[in-house]
């Protein structure tokens, strides 16, 4: 195992040369024939969503006025403006969404929504699912901001629409394309606390029909020490890099393919030093990250646009390499591959005038699932065959929407998803939403539907060693869930506010139970129903042009179906975000407050018990300066308060830090 600080140390070398070539790639980009590629620009801006169209609410791009389902859409420019630097510290300001960070950033980070499971969270990258093969959730730890375009957060159960995981919501992440862009670079280079280092580069263009983009970034950190005991530092190494080539072969057919791909490195605290025995040394673990996804899509219009169909392949392909003193060397490494196809035929009008839609959508996956351990020899029964033959696990889906948008300014959708798996029972889930505005400012919107998450093989095979046995009769878990939502304009539309009640129910959750010898452990579904109650309540603010203020405040009263509260979820949880323009917009300030409630937490002793993890606020901020139309140099400030605070028990999250940076683009 090569020392740690080793390793960081020959990372700065690694990122001097990755500066090197980000300027170099800036440099490029300025010798692109500027004037073809922003008329070509301008002429294509059509083909990119708008701000305010959902591309993954339903299956057909809504306008988000018009989404019955609780939707939020964050642009990659407005949250970069706003001075965050990574997608998680973004998606602590939406209404329902709660994140758990296990330290500095690079280390483990799921997002849960309206008082689920990360697992219960389908998350896309340019419509790719990614969510990983051992846990069944995403790790958001690798998500800079420089190459998103928009994120679009769905809440409630969305199965019907987009299948097994989407269970609580969908967090869609569209990264930049180069199409309907103007041909520009982005570089940010940043260092501060911590020994904490970035640079990060975005270049995109296009000339004639051909578009594409390439985004890297590498981020360095010698970390801090994470557990309540001892005093290693824990730190961390990540570099991705991404993108995306297009063609519109004709007006009607265009051909697109990303990438994705990223390797970090974390230094963890033994789990046996972390809980069982704090003061024994045992020295530092170590783990490793890898994770690629490549996407293929065509699109064929026909008809002038009536009929649409997409055809497309895609491939995810995680990797897990560890090593801790009780357990040894553990690798893991899964792969998803599918084909998925969608056809919709739009009705632009009818008898009434209305305008309704058609689609249908159907998708073959494979996911197959390989690990190594140390302990081979200690796999539980059973397990060990399934591995060595691994003949995967294949699901066949097929979906149909229907939707309609009628004069009375009334909008309709209904969807229904039929799934076959090989290991586990079939699934059929439904979604019907319904938008009505009643005023210019006043609308209404709703939407009912069920939800779907599959169990992982891991859940199924369980791992070695054989301290988890898995469960080869574990059935999919199943929700019902509903919302409804009155949103208002206020003063012209300077003030909107926007107030949700929702409601799920759970059944079949899956669960750990002891299976018989001391600290050994299975899964099994629970007997009956976790609910899951809240208040979601949203508001922005433009009182003059120069300032901007967003607030939520989102209420969950979240429980298993023993009665006991869920795991790392508060009932109380809200942001204030205020953003403000000086000296004829080239002085920029903006600070975020995060207050999250008192919340429970399993502690991994011998054996285990819950407690409480204490309410935090915390602060952020940050100060910016456009120096020229093409440079900004910025200082950021994180946990500027110092809170000292735990979202997962005896990880400590980070104090105080502040950074300075320098941003150079080259279009105004």
């Amino acid at each position: 195992m090569v020392d740690f600080k080793t390793r960081y140390v020959s990372s700065r070398s690694d990122r001097k040369s990755l500066a090197v070539g980000a300027t170099a790639v800036v440099a490029a980009v300025l010798s692109l024939p500027a004037t073809g590629a922003r008329a070509q620009a301008s002429a294509d801006t059509q083909t990119l969503p708008e701000v305010n169209v959902s591309v993954y609410a339903n299956q057909t791009p809504t306008d988000v006025a018009k989404t019955g389902a609780s939707t939020t859409i964050l642009t990659g420019d407005e949250m970069r403006a706003q001075g965050y630097t990574d997608l998680p510290s973004a998606l602590r300001s939406v209404a329902g969404v709660e994140v758990s960070q296990s330290g500095p950033r690079g280390a483990l980070t799921y997002v849960s929504i309206r008082g689920s499971q990360a697992k219960h969270v389908l998350v896309l990258v340019d419509g790719v699912p990614m969510n990983e093969l051992q846990s069944g959730a995403f790790d958001f730890a690798d998500f800079e901001m420089e190459g998103i375009e928009r994120v679009e957060v769905v809440r409630g159960p969305q199965s019907g629409i987009h299948g097994a995981n989407a269970n609580a919501g969908v967090i869609a992440i569209t990264t930049i394309s180069g199409r309907g862009r103007p041909s520009g670079a982005r570089l940010r280079v940043e260092g501060g606390s911590r020994e904490t280092g970035m640079v990060a580069a975005t270049v995109h263009g296009n000339t004639g029909p051909v578009y594409g983009a390439l985004s890297i970034d590498r981020h360095t950190t010698g970390g801090y020490n994470v557990s309540r005991f001892g005093d290693s530092r824990n730190g961390s190494y990540r570099t991705a890099i991404g993108g995306t080539i297009g063609v519109d072969v004709t007006p009607d057919i265009n051909i697109e393919s990303s990438f994705r791909s990223v390797a970090r490195t974390v230094s963890v605290d033994p789990q046996i030093g972390e809980f069982v025995m704090p003061s024994v040394p045992f020295g530092t673990d170590y783990n490793d990250f890898k994770s690629t996804m490549a996407r293929v899509n065509g699109q064929w219009k026909l008809f002038d646009g009536i009929f649409v169909q997409n055809v497309g392949w895609s491939r995810y392909q995680d990797n897990f390499h560890s090593f801790d003193v009780m357990n040894g060397d553990y690798q893991t490494e899964g792969v998803r591959d599918q084909v998925n196809y969608k056809g919709t035929v739009y009705i632009p009008h009818s008898f009434f005038g209305e305008k309704q839609s058609l689609t249908y959508a159907t998708d073959w996956r494979k996911e197959r699932f390989f690990q190594h351990s140390d302990f081979f020899a200690f796999y539980p029964p059973g397990s060990a065959a399934f591995f060595a033959t691994q003949p995967g696990r294949v699901r066949v889906g097929h979906a149909g929407e229907y939707t309609i948008d009628l004069p009375t300014q009334t909008t309709l959708t209904g969807a229904l998803r039929k799934e076959s798996h090989t290991g586990f029972a079939d699934s059929t889930t439904w979604r019907v939403t319904a938008s009505q505005r009643l005023l210019e400012a006043t609308r209404l919107h709703s939407s009912v539907g069920t939800g779907v998450t599959n169990p992982t093989i891991l859940d199924q095979y369980g791992f070695a060693p054989s301290s988890f046995i898995g469960n080869p009769d574990l059935k999919p878990e199943r929700s019902f869930g509903w919302d409804v939502g009155w949103e208002q304009g206020w003063f012209d539309g300077r003030v909107v506010t926007d107030i949700t009640y929702f409601s799920a129910d759970f059944t079949d959750k899956i669960v750990s139970v002891p299976a018989g010898p001391p600290g050994v452990m299975t899964v099994m579904n629970a007997i009956g129903t976790s609910p899951k109650r809240g208040i979601e309540a949203s508001i922005r603010i433009n009182p003059v042009d120069w300032i901007s203020i967003s607030a939520n405040y989102t209420y969950t009263d979240t429980q298993l179906s023993t009665g006991e509260p869920e795991l790392r979820q508060p009932r109380h949880k809200g942001s204030v975000s205020v953003a403000t323009h000086w000296l004829d917009n080239t002085l920029h300030a903006h600070a975020g407050v995060v207050f999250n409630g008192t919340m429970p937490d399993t502690v991994f002793t011998f054996p285990s018990f819950v407690t409480g993890l204490p309410a935090y606020t915390i602060l952020n901020a940050s100060l910016s300066y456009d120096i020229t139309p093409y440079a900004q140099a910025y200082l950021r400030f994180e946990n500027a308060l110092n809170s000292r605070y735990e979202e997962i028990f005896s990880y400590r999250a980070p104090p105080r830090g502040i950074f300075a940076g320098l941003k150079l683009k080259t279009l105004p």
